[in-house]
């Protein structure tokens, strides 16, 4: 799943700028769902 820094040399080279972007908004989101997930099972857990 991770990403070198050659693959993302690779992509600035043939897609441009653009395509940087919206791969670091695909982590930025990736990881904003990952801790969403987390809080709503924290949430679901009955608290004592």
């Amino acid at each position: 799943m991770g990403f070198g820094i050659m693959e993302v040399i690779m992509l600035v080279t043939f897609y441009g700028v653009p395509a940087l972007i919206l791969y670091l908004l695909f982590l930025y989101l990736k990881r904003i769902g990952e801790r969403l997930e987390r809080v709503e099972r924290m949430l679901e857990k009955p608290k004592k």
